[in-house]
């Protein structure tokens, strides 16, 4: 994932100029473009999230015409990615202004695709404040712990082998 800055398509890079031969304008722009394609190409895998910073412009006075030059590429590119010939928009994106609010969109972003696949579990658990430990050592399991042993035979997405939960010392 790359969060675009407000003005830089791209540091400069030892690969920038193979980038341009092949019709890319950096990395960033060709890391994306062929990710996108293959996303298209094999239903949404692998998944792709963009982000922009929103925080004000602000050229250095050294640099300010590289800078400059720079940023009508960012918004060149922009438009590729996220608008119609029309100017409508094609693309999804997020904006934040902030670091701590690019933090904030991306972990709610991966963790609802790990939601999404099963990989985080969404229900109920055991709180072992309440409950106690699950792991009873050598004592036996008795039915108030049926919670604790039936949590692990549920079905899991894309797991081999599908178990349905069952009553407990029944």
């Amino acid at each position: 994932m790359h969060p675009l800055g407000t003005h830089r398509i791209e540091a400069q890079s030892g690969n920038l100029e193979a980038r341009r031969s092949e019709g890319y304008e950096s990395g960033t722009v060709y890391e994306y473009e062929t990710a996108l394609a293959l996303s298209r190409k094999n239903n949404g895998i692998p998944s792709l999230y963009l982000f922009r910073k929103s925080a004000p412009i602000l050229y250095r006075a050294e640099s300010a015409a590289e800078d400059m030059e720079q940023h009508e590429l960012l918004e060149t590119v922009w438009k590729r990615w996220t608008q119609s010939g029309d100017g409508y928009n094609s693309s999804a994106f997020k904006t934040f202004a902030q670091t701590e609010e690019f933090e904030r969109q991306i972990e709610d972003c991966l963790r609802r695709w790990l939601e999404e696949r099963g990989i985080l579990v969404s229900g109920p658990v055991w709180d072992r404040r309440i409950r106690g430990s699950p792991f009873r050592g050598l004592a036996p399991f008795e039915p108030s712990h049926s919670a604790s042993f039936s949590a692990a035979m549920l079905q899991r997405p894309g797991s081999p082998r599908s178990y349905a939960p069952r009553a407990f010392c029944s």
